[in-house]
């Protein structure tokens, strides 16, 4: 049998720090940082969402518009509802146990990341036999 070789991971597990700490650490990165968008990129160096970072830049002295943050505000609702949207649509209704049907499916299993419905149409489903 091989011996199990040993195996250094060479990515930190980074975790987010108290509020106190990013600021003491934001204001020099601030000062060094060079890209284009330093909300986005605060909020991925000190894995905080983009409302938290827009909080703390701004403690730190930073301009950030109120503009920019209903467009983050909005972007985030809008997400929330589109999640909401697709989990409604993923689980079956409690009126109808077998499912939803429409014109083209008899039987709509579930919908694709568009919102299309797929499942057994109408031509697919065996005929109805007379219960006489």
């Amino acid at each position: 049998m091989a011996a199990k070789k040993n195996i250094k991971n060479n990515n930190p597990v980074r975790i987010t720090q108290p509020r106190s700490e990013r600021l003491l650490k934001g204001k020099a990165w601030t000062e060094k940082y060079d890209g284009k968008n330093m909300v986005r990129g605060y909020a991925k160096h000190f894995r905080v969402d983009l409302l938290c970072a827009i909080k703390e830049l701004r403690l730190l002295g930073i301009q950030v518009t109120e503009q920019y943050e209903q467009a983050v505000k909005q972007t985030l609702e809008a997400r929330a509802r589109q999640k909401q949207l697709n989990e409604e649509h993923k689980s079956p209704t409690s009126a109808d146990p077998m499912g939803d049907s429409d014109d083209n499916f008899a039987f709509i299993i579930g919908y694709t990341s568009g919102g299309a419905p797929y499942g057994v149409s109408w031509e697919d489903m065996p005929p109805e036999e007379d219960p006489s």
